[in-house]
């Protein structure tokens, strides 16, 4: 049996068991890429390429290590996990929310904007990140309207999806769609001299606000919550230094590969410090302020980028590719539409 049906086979046992224990994801993805290393180190290119030496074994397990898990995508999502831990420690959204409700004409009203700021934080924060925010602001509303939170809640993780994919720093798919197209944070903006993902996305949030304001219009009169006190602006500003700054890299090509994710990694590490020292935090909260960002999907993404890599380097990626090509009829909006129908039906399943 040829080594890619094994690969595939492999691939498709894990995303099952993926789909169907979702709680053990990381450890279905892990052990997959394991094996395949395993298989890449004593078995010389057998699924990385390698010579049947000492050599050539470290050099599977470098390739798979080190060309393979996209350590740039890493390092801004871990440095943007940090900076967003803080945004939320801040109270800032919390604030700009309350002044939101404050200054609305109605209820209605509100909701619709407290929905639209929960997108457009989503566009520079993780969407857990963003739905923790904004989740406790939407339940006091609901408490006090003693309305049903569901509806406000599903609006709250729409908007957060939706708004996760406009820029670079959104979301993890877009960080692995950014590393395989060559995008640069500006990329998502504009592209070729023409508007790009960032702008198609808010003309998605429009049509969002107003179905949502069709939904809540009936919600009248006024509503007061309980006011938020700002702990710091400072996590506000390393955020928008982060976005500020990967825009500027954007324009710097120097061929270091790692720029962009080490400038979002040095951003969360100074954030990190300013919490434990500024705020007067000890050892024990700072560590619990690490410890809680979510590891899980970084374990994750390292068991996706190798086992999707062994899928390219042994040419499943181009068979299935061809495949696409014959029954499409080489059509590319056929082939764009049947890969976008399969990706949503798979994401109510898969994270």
């Amino acid at each position: 049996m040829e080594m890619k049906w094994f690969v595939l086979a492999l691939a498709a046992v894990m995303y099952l068991l993926v789909i169907c224990v979702q709680d053990r994801k990381v450890w279905f993805t892990s052990v997959s890429a394991l094996v395949l290393i395993a298989l890449g180190v004593f078995v010389p290119g057998s699924v990385f390429p390698a010579a049947d030496n000492a050599a050539g074994r470290l050099y599977a397990l470098s390739h798979a290590f080190g060309t393979l898990v996209n350590w740039n995508v890493l390092m801004i999502y871990v440095g943007s996990m940090m900076i967003a831990a803080l945004f939320i420690y801040s109270k800032v959204p919390a604030r700009i929310a309350d002044i939101i409700v404050d200054s609305s004409p109605n209820t209605g009203v509100a909701i619709v904007l407290i929905l639209a700021m929960t997108g457009i934080i989503s566009i520079f924060v993780e969407n857990v990140a963003t739905v923790l925010v904004m989740a406790p602001i939407a339940l006091a509303l609901c408490r006090k309207l003693k309305m049903n939170p569901t509806h406000f809640m599903v609006g709250l993780a729409v908007m957060s999806n939706l708004e996760g994919t406009a820029t670079l720093v959104g979301d993890p798919p877009s960080m692995i769609f950014a590393s395989y197209a060559g995008y640069t944070f500006n990329d998502f903006f504009v592209h070729g001299g023409r508007a790009s993902i960032f702008f198609i996305v808010q003309a998605g949030m429009i049509v969002g606000c107003l179905y949502f304001y069709a939904f809540f219009m009936r919600q009248k009169g006024k509503t007061e919550i309980k006011k938020e006190k700002v702990v710091s602006y400072v996590p506000a500003v390393l955020l928008l230094v982060m976005i500020v700054g990967l825009a500027g890299i954007s324009f710097i090509h120097t061929g270091f590969a790692y720029l962009s994710g080490m400038y979002v990694a040095a951003l969360g590490l100074l954030g990190v410090g300013w919490y434990r020292f500024s705020q007067h935090k000890t050892r024990k909260e700072t560590w619990t302020l690490v410890k809680e960002l979510d590891w899980e999907t970084i374990a994750f993404l390292v068991g996706i980028f190798i086992v999707v890599g062994a899928i390219a380097e042994t040419g499943l990626l181009s068979d299935f590719a061809a495949f696409l090509a014959h029954i499409t009829g080489g059509s590319v909006a056929a082939g764009f539409a049947l890969i976008l129908i399969v990706s949503i039906l798979i994401s109510g399943f898969v994270d």
